[in-house]
Formats: structure tokens, C-alpha cells, sequence
């Protein structure tokens, strides 16, 4: 459920020195709105991959969690929508193929939902689960006990159609959360003596390294190579040449990212912001200029997917009034949900 909350933004910015290990340059933000095919509220947050987003649009509306919703492929390129018979809450898509969990396995079809095949089935003893994030042809999937130790964690090539074990952690924390590649990097975490280690894992080496001992209960975490940022129940904040710095004291326990590791994406109070290491600024938001409590302004899901290469993000869209007027014939209690696309260019 939706819940519009009334509360005031509070940024409390703390910096200490720092700069982009390279210079990525100045970028520009701008959103754009989708609307599907017919209105819908989604299983889960809509992932893009180059110029492809894939959604899961729930037949229950007033249980969206079930996996009873078709995937569906919208193709930025094409304007062109297609549905496909796959019922799925997470999808990696990759050439002309598509990766996605179903039940207990891991299936690969082509782009139309046709010639799906098992991959990976789970053992019936263990917790599974496919994690959103993939990138580079590669995404990670875990096993676990019940009570999520003895855990291991494998990273699916699609290239070479194989898995392979990257870590073993005696116990893994929030296994639930993205495990995100970037540039052949993922990390996962482990809680330890009142603390929350972080561990990078290269892929291509294998190699685990603890990268921080985080003191609050973790959201989500991705490392890059050089830099991790994280959030947690104190806000946001990246580690970098061994510095940690707070960005965001909002208590936003959403999803956070990095693009050209310089700028951090990041959520407070159901709003976008993406913050700028090398200038230390807010380089982008969508929070109103003059917040008036009294208004309901649009709002995020906090969860939302970046892909780097193509500079392109999409985010779910809480808008009542404007999902409304567009579906017009709508019968449920609780509203569609619409889809953000932001695009990001190189500042001219």
C-alpha cells in the first residue's frame, strides 16, 4: 500500500574532502513518464536493460505479491509493448534472451516468452533466491539454511551458460536486498558482533575482501571497484580511500546506486536524489522547491533500476490523480502505478 506521508525533508549534508577517482564529467537528468498497455500496480519495481524495460504486471491487484502476472518488455527504441507468458517477480535480459525465477528454478526463454528452459532448480532444503542487478551478461543467485547460514552465493554467466560459487558466508545478511554488479563487482554482508561487515567479491578472480563494519542495519549496498555506498536506518553514506562520508541523514531505508562513480542516487521521503561527489552537491532531484504540507505531491518507490551503459533509470510512479485520468475505466480501490524513465546525458 501506498502511504502518502506528511513529513518534511531534512538534509544535513557532512563532507569531508573528496574527489572522483576519474573524472566522469558533468551529467544531466531528466524523467520522462511510460504509461503500460492497461493500468496495473507491479509485482515488483521494473528493471531496464539498454533501451528494454521489463515489468511484472499483477493480476491480483489487491494482492500484487502473487506470482500470477505476466512479464511484459517495453522497448524504448521501438515505443513497442509485448507481453509474455511468463509469470515472474525478477528478470535479467540479456541479447535476445531473458533469465527469470520461477518457483524454486531459473529459466532462460528468448525475448517473445517462447522456448523456456530450466537453467538451476533449487534444492527443497534450502532458501533461494534470483536477485535483481545483473549487468555485463552475469547475475547472482544464493542458497541458504532457513535461518540463512551456511550460505553460498553463485554468479550465472550467460556467456558461457554456467554458475560458479563466488562467496560463502557463514551467514548471510538481508539476502533480499539487490546484489548488483558493477564493473564485475558485487558485494553482500554478514552481521557480526553488533556490526555489518560489507564484502566485495570479484567476480572474475573470486576474490572476497571486507570492505567496512557498518554499524545500523543495512538496506542496500553496492561497490563498484573503488567505491561503496550504502544506506541504512541512519541515512546514506560511501566509503572511499578508506574515508566514510554521510550524505544523507533522512533515515531513508531505501535503494541506493553509483554512475561513473561520481554520482550517488539515493531516496528521502519518497523522492529521487541523485548527489554529486565531486561538487558535493544535489545534482538532481525530484522533491518540490517550496514543500507545502498540505499538498500530495507525486511520489518514488524507493527501489528502482540503473543501467549504466545506456544511461538510463526507471522508477515506479505513485500518481494518483494523473494514473487515473489516463485509465479512466479503473475499478480498483487502490490506483495504477506508472513507470519514470530518466535519462542521462553528458552536460553539453
Amino acid at each position: 500500500m501506498k502511504k502518502f506521508l506528511i513529513l518534511s525533508i531534512i538534509l544535513i549534508l557532512c563532507f569531508g574532502g573528496c574527489s572522483a577517482a576519474e573524472a566522469a564529467g558533468e551529467y544531466s537528468f531528466s524523467l520522462s513518464d511510460y504509461y503500460p498497455k492497461e493500468g496495473t500496480v507491479f509485482c515488483s519495481y521494473p528493471e531496464i536493460f539498454e533501451n528494454k524495460i521489463v515489468f511484472c504486471a499483477a493480476e491480483h491487484i489487491s494482492n500484487p505479491q502473487i506470482e500470477s502476472g505476466n512479464m511484459h518488455i517495453y522497448d524504448l527504441s521501438t515505443t513497442r509493448e509485448s507481453s509474455l507468458d511468463i509469470s515472474a517477480i525478477s528478470a535479467f535480459i540479456t541479447g535476445d534472451k531473458i533469465y527469470y525465477q520461477s518457483g524454486r528454478s531459473i529459466c532462460k526463454a528468448s525475448l517473445d516468452g517462447e522456448n523456456s528452459e530450466i537453467v538451476f532448480t533449487a534444492p527443497d532444503d534450502k532458501r533461494f533466491g534470483f536477485s535483481k542487478g545483473g549487468s555485463d551478461g552475469r547475475f547472482i543467485f544464493w542458497l541458504s539454511d532457513s535461518d540463512y547460514s551456511n550460505a553460498e552465493i553463485f554468479c550465472y554467466d550467460t556467456a558461457k551458460e554456467s554458475y560458479s560459487s563466488v562467496a560463502k558466508p557463514a551467514s548471510i545478511h538481508n539476502p533480499y536486498h539487490n546484489f548488483k554488479i558493477k564493473n564485475g563487482f558485487a558485494c553482500y554482508a554478514e552481521a557480526s558482533g553488533g556490526n555489518y561487515n560489507i564484502y566485495s567479491v570479484k567476480l572474475n578472480t573470486v576474490k572476497n575482501t571486507l570492505l567496512c563494519a557498518a554499524k545500523k542495519d543495512l538496506s542496500q549496498y553496492v561497490y563498484n571497484g573503488n567505491t561503496l555506498v550504502w544506506s541504512d536506518s541512519d541515512g546514506v553514506h560511501y566509503l572511499r580511500n578508506d574515508t566514510v562520508y554521510d550524505i544523507d541523514n533522512g533515515k531513508s531505508k531505501g535503494d541506493v546506486d553509483i554512475f561513473k562513480d561520481r554520482y550517488i542516487f539515493f531516496f528521502n521521503n519518497f523522492q529521487i536524489y541523485v548527489y554529486d561527489i565531486e561538487t558535493e552537491q544535489i545534482a538532481f532531484t525530484t522533491a518540490p522547491e517550496n514543500y507545502d504540507e498540505n499538498k500530495i505531491y507525486p511520489e518514488y518507490c524507493q527501489w528502482f533500476s540503473l543501467d549504466e551503459e545506456s544511461g538510463k533509470a526507471v522508477f515506479i510512479l505513485w500518481d494518483r490523480d494523473l494514473a487515473l485520468s489516463h485509465y479512466s475505466d479503473w475499478e480498483y480501490e487502490e490506483y495504477p502505478e506508472l513507470i519514470s524513465v530518466m535519462d542521462i546525458k553528458k552536460a553539453e
